[in-house]
């Protein structure tokens, strides 16, 4: 996600959140109530972020995190 008023303390403007949304119905349409960024971490210094209204428009997608494709990174590496 991207949003111009939202700097994450260390990735600056750009962060990785679980998004959930609150909507509302009306006319044949549905609009955000609000949206909540969750972080994605184990780390409780990061806190939920909370949007509403006229912050909702310039929050932007830039990637969607599916699967974790390889763990042991680690393994690879042999220190002598």
């Amino acid at each position: 996600m991207q949003h111009s008023n939202i700097q994450d303390k260390d990735f600056g403007g750009f962060t990785v959140k679980n998004y959930k949304s609150e909507k509302i119905n009306g006319n044949d349409k549905w609009r955000h109530k609000s949206i909540t960024l969750h972080p994605m971490s184990d780390d409780n210094s990061y806190k939920p972020i909370e949007l509403y209204h006229d912050e909702l428009i310039e929050l932007i997608v830039v990637g969607i995190f599916d699967q974790v494709l390889y763990t042991n990174w680690a393994d690879d590496y042999v220190i002598d």
